[in-house]
């Protein structure tokens, strides 16, 4: 009867030791993605700026809101198609805007 032998790696890694190798991989795809995802949105917001045309900057002050900053500045527009170039060219997401924040606006 033949016997095959059963190689086993001269080196193992402890169970700790695979969990920070897995913890640090993970880490590091989840950075990629965030890069990547930071990188398009970047890419997203050049192509608006340049579809928007000329654009000021303001300051946000207390009590503002991008629908008052909407009836502000762009008065004779849909309010929400103004928010939405907003919300785009400053890559807001849904987080809307703080007081002291500089935000760049479509002049009109």
């Amino acid at each position: 009867m033949a016997t095959t032998a059963v190689i086993r790696p001269k080196f193992r890694l402890s169970r700790k030791a695979r969990l920070v190798r897995t913890a640090a991989l993970l880490a590091l795809v989840i950075t990629g993605v965030n890069q990547f995802g930071q990188f398009a949105g970047a890419q997203a917001t050049n192509k608006s700026a340049t579809n928007v045309g000329a654009i000021h900057y303001v300051s946000v002050r207390s009590g503002d809101t991008l629908w008052s900053l909407a009836q502000t500045y762009a008065p004779n527009t849909d309010p929400r198609e103004w928010i939405d170039q907003v919300t785009v060219i400053n890559n807001l997401g849904s987080a809307g805007v703080w007081v002291g924040q500089r935000i760049a606006i479509p002049a009109n």
